[in-house]
């Protein structure tokens, strides 16, 4: 019998005369027959992490994103010489995002939903290289069903791109661990310094990658190996400048954080996948997983998991590092020895699994796209904390404002970060509308003196002159916020004000004064 070529020569089947076209495949289905195992996770985190990806409200956190990314570069520069220079990476690309694709909601948290779903086609990659196609399949699929990667797509911080990095420097250690030429460890070395601009406490990947180098080095004696920590070495050298800056700014940057105990080692991949009940699967199927051959995978993968928080736990003791989502770069070697219980099964059961992971997080993924969800530290948030609405907040004043009218802001006990979180998020969203309120107190502005909470005048009674009506906007849910001053000297200087009319969006008040004369 002659043989078809894919051009459609036509031949005759076996015992008939009758004549077979043979099926053209598109294109388009032969080259996702080929990378289906990854094409297929980066869509799934795609989609989770696009849906309803607007709901939450911008928290603080963010919106210091969009404060420190409109400044100009100069003024950028200022502000990470005295704080979060560790994020100066992201923040200088995120200036050059929203110069060319505008500072809506959706425009700042873009960048992070791109950079989860390559990161969840990166896992499946490396699963490829470790697992084989069905466990690199299951990798992706895995990280993509966890509940942290969508908190975190749709959030306009670096711990995407931290993510992202952790998964590319891992995906490039173990195709250098395959062949240890000195190429492969430049590349390596490349990875870790993309890393360390996303997130410093992400190095702490390297104590994964060294456990495993030092137990390939002891069994199969490869001095190839041993190229390792010069790579390690070559992009921790390439970025002592930011490691030196992010020191002498620790007590400013992390010194609120507090100092570890061991019994806090235990729910460390709770608070890191945002989910106890997919934590649990993960570390079933890990447990699983580990009764299979192949000595390296699991130990790329099991140390990826284990040495990080170990190695963070010891430097916390001097350095506080310690905090959930610092931690997100665990996530794709979790994923990865997860997926080890599932690299020989067949595609039906690798879905299944992760359908099955989907649901148990389920709960978690519908908190986390709530209007509180990113309201949290130790995320999410949970049905019973209410989040100031700062949106309802600004739609107030910009329905009643009028030209000449002014606003001032009253802090809790927390005040700096109290104040920056209303100065900062009111600016954001009345940010186009021409007729806005003066911001009466401001004395120098966040920008000018390279900072993220503005100068306030020394003499607000002077502040004030000239302005008949003025815009309270407090945290606090107390009804008239002027008569109940107290001490503070910015609404004692309002006195002379009537009340006009009292609001309360979310855990704010909103009270409009006007003065008597």
């Amino acid at each position: 019998m002659t043989s078809a070529s894919i051009t459609g020569e036509v031949v005759r089947a076996a015992g008939s005369g009758e004549p077979r076209v043979p099926t053209v495949t598109p294109r388009w289905r032969r080259l996702l027959a080929a990378h289906y195992f990854w094409v297929v996770p980066g869509l799934v985190m795609l989609g989770l992490g696009r849906y309803r990806y607007l709901t939450p409200r911008l928290w603080r956190d963010e919106i210091a994103t969009w404060s420190a990314a409109v400044r100009s570069v100069p003024e950028l520069f200022d502000l990470l010489g005295n704080t979060d220079a560790v994020a100066g990476g992201h923040y200088l690309f995120m200036h050059y995002w929203i110069a060319v694709f505008g500072d809506s909601a959706a425009s700042l948290r873009t960048p992070s939903l791109l950079a989860m779903a390559a990161a969840a086609a990166l896992v499946a990659l490396t699963g490829n290289h470790l697992h084989g196609g069905a466990g690199g399949l299951a990798a992706g699929l895995l990280f993509a069903a966890i509940p942290a990667t969508s908190r975190f797509a749709q959030e306009a911080r670096s711990y995407a791109f931290a993510t992202l990095a952790a998964a590319l420097a891992t995906y490039l250690f173990v195709r250098a661990l395959d062949r240890p030429g000195w190429g492969r460890w430049a590349w390596y070395s490349a990875a870790l310094v993309l890393v360390g601009c996303a997130h410093l406490v992400a190095l702490l990947l390297l104590s994964g990658h060294a456990v495993a180098v030092a137990w390939l080095l002891a069994v199969d004696r490869d001095r190839r190996l041993l190229r390792w920590p010069a790579a390690a070495g070559l992009g921790i050298a390439a970025l002592s400048p930011l490691i030196l800056v992010a020191r002498r700014q620790r007590t400013t940057q992390i010194g609120w954080m507090p100092v570890p105990a061991a019994h806090d080692l235990l729910p460390t991949l709770t608070m890191v996948t945002a989910s106890t009940l997919v934590a649990g699967a993960l570390v079933g199927m890990a447990a699983a997983g580990s009764r299979r051959g192949g000595t390296r995978s699991l130990l790329v993968c099991a140390g990826g998991v284990l040495a990080p928080p170990i190695a963070g736990f010891v430097v916390s003791q001097s350095t506080p590092i310690w905090w959930p989502r610092y931690l997100l770069f665990l996530l794709p070697a979790l994923a990865l020895l997860a997926a080890r219980a599932l690299a020989r099964a067949a595609l039906p059961a690798v879905v299944a699994g992760a359908v099955l992971v989907g649901l148990l997080g389920l709960p978690d993924q519908l908190a986390i796209r709530g209007p509180a969800g990113h309201e949290a530290d130790r995320y999410p948030a949970g049905p019973w904390y209410t989040p100031p609405d700062w949106f309802g907040a600004a739609r107030i004043v910009r329905s009643g404002q009028r030209p000449g009218d002014g606003i001032v802001y009253v802090g809790d006990s927390d005040r700096a970060r109290s104040m920056f979180m209303l100065r900062s998020t009111m600016d954001y969203h009345l940010r186009t509308d021409a007729t806005r309120p003066k911001d009466v107190y401001l004395d120098r502005s966040a920008a000018q003196i390279g900072a993220f909470w503005a100068r306030e005048c020394a003499d607000p009674k002077a502040c004030l002159a000239g302005t008949g009506r003025v815009w309270v906007v407090a945290v606090s849910t107390q009804d008239h916020i002027v008569a109940g001053a107290g001490n503070d000297a910015g609404l004692a200087a309002l006195r002379g004000y009537r009340s006009v009319r009292v609001w309360h969006p979310g855990g704010l008040t909103i009270e409009l004064v006007q003065h008597t004369g």
